[in-house]
């Protein structure tokens, strides 16, 4: 209601108080002026109450109104007791004003206050709706409250879906204990946390690689504690820094791998022997070299053709292969259909075991070889076992066990220990 016709009626009311020839609708005026309080304002309302006693005072001494009622004997006693009875009904009405001007003053701010909340609200929603990040909402425990419409690009699921269902069933198996680690680390005070790891929404469908900025929030509550996430899809960035490592890498292991069976060229075996071989001398331990030669095998491709002795070749180095179990351990092919196995730190005992097996897996892969005595593929192995000494190198080494295997390709499938 505006100040002018709270002003209006306070004068239509104040008129029909004045007209009256008995004194009782004067009680009326400190309701009538603690109401011009209320609506008008304390400012307002003294201006008011000073026009309406004055207009008061002219009826008052003009002979109209209650208080003639009351029969004075002059008129200034008229307008004495008329005074009075403003001044007492203004300064009754004054705090009641006051009070409730205050009291409006703070019902605006709230509304003011309460209008920017929302709009805050609105304008954090819009920013929630566009953003191509998902924004999460979760409890400790993992309930999803809220979840953006990104959600839907990124994990093929509408934000309504998600809430209500446990954070931890998107979550790919082996990230889960690291992200309970992130979600103790909040708790204990840390700001923000971030992380990488992967989601898997679908189960069967591949993990999305995901970067995740977590922190603390209050809940509406004031007591319940909610996690705040910013989820952002680094699967494009994850495969090019693979794809950067694979090409740092692949110059240095296309140099050192034989490109037809996949193991150690002899350039790789040249190097790691020398390593081990100091290693060796270094500590005094025992190394052991296991050669291997295919029996007959120009006669194979001969018969069967390269691509087919080729084959047969990457069959014999799988078989190979199984005799480097350890780290240290090396098969590699350094010749045509030679191939070989150092192994550190290894007895004699140890490396006739690795032979026998390689000798053997090669028997039994039945590879037909009609030229072969066996009719089947075989293999000759030579097995040098000794510790480094100042007057041994790995040249001799690699003679001794060559001369070992030239021995054992006299009987074609045999094991030759060097002497």
């Amino acid at each position: 209601m505006s100040a002018i016709l709270a002003l209006t009626i306070c004068l239509v009311l104040l008129t029909a108080v004045l007209q009256q020839s008995s004194p009782t609708p004067l009680f009326f005026m400190p309701l009538l002026f603690a109401f011009l309080g209320m609506v008008a304002g304390f400012e307002v309302s003294c201006v008011g109450v000073a026009g309406l006693a004055v207009f008061a005072l002219c009826r008052t001494a003009a002979g109209h109104g209650p208080i003639v009622a009351l029969e004075p004997d002059s008129i200034a006693a008229r307008i004495l007791i008329l005074q009075s009875l403003i001044g007492a009904s203004f300064l009754s009405s004054v705090p009641i004003a006051v009070s409730f001007e205050r009291h409006a003053g703070m019902i605006a701010q709230l509304r003011q206050q309460k209008a920017a909340i929302i709009a805050r609200a609105a304008h954090y929603k819009l920013l929630a709706d566009v953003s191509a990040d998902t924004i999460l909402v979760t409890l400790q425990d993992g309930t999803i409250l809220y979840a953006s419409p990104a959600a839907v690009r990124l994990l093929g699921i509408a934000g309504s879906a998600l809430a209500g269902r446990s954070a931890f069933d998107l979550i790919h198996p082996d990230d889960k204990p690291s992200v309970r680690r992130s979600l103790a680390t909040l708790c204990d005070g840390t700001p923000e946390v971030t992380t990488e790891l992967r989601l898997q929404p679908n189960g069967s469908a591949g993990p999305i690689w995901t970067e995740v900025k977590t922190r603390i929030a209050e809940g509406k509550s004031g007591r319940r504690v909610e996690v705040v996430s910013v989820v952002r899809d680094i699967s494009n960035r994850r495969a090019e820094d693979d794809r950067r490592k694979a090409d740092l890498i692949r110059p240095d292991l296309l140099a050192n791998t034989d490109p037809l069976t996949g193991l150690a060229n002899r350039r790789r075996f040249n190097d790691h022997l020398d390593k081990e071989w100091r290693r060796a001398l270094r500590e005094q331990l025992d190394i052991a070299l296991i050669m291997i030669d295919v029996d007959l095998f120009k006669a194979y491709n001969d018969a069967y053709g390269h691509p087919t002795g080729d084959i047969a070749l990457r069959q014999l180095a799988t078989i190979v292969g199984t005799g480097a179990l350890r780290p240290a351990d090396l098969a590699s092919r350094i010749g045509g259909e030679e191939f070989a196995v150092i192994l550190p730190g290894t007895f004699l005992s140890g490396a006739r075991a690795v032979a026998e097996r390689i000798r053997d897996g090669v028997r039994d892969k039945q590879i037909v070889h009609e030229k072969s005595p066996s009719g089947f593929l075989t293999v000759s192995v030579g097995i040098d076992c000794l510790c480094p000494n100042s007057i041994l190198t790995p040249q001799i080494f690699i003679e001794r066990a060559d001369r070992a295997l030239y021995r054992a390709k006299a009987r074609r499938g045999s094991i030759a220990i060097a002497t």
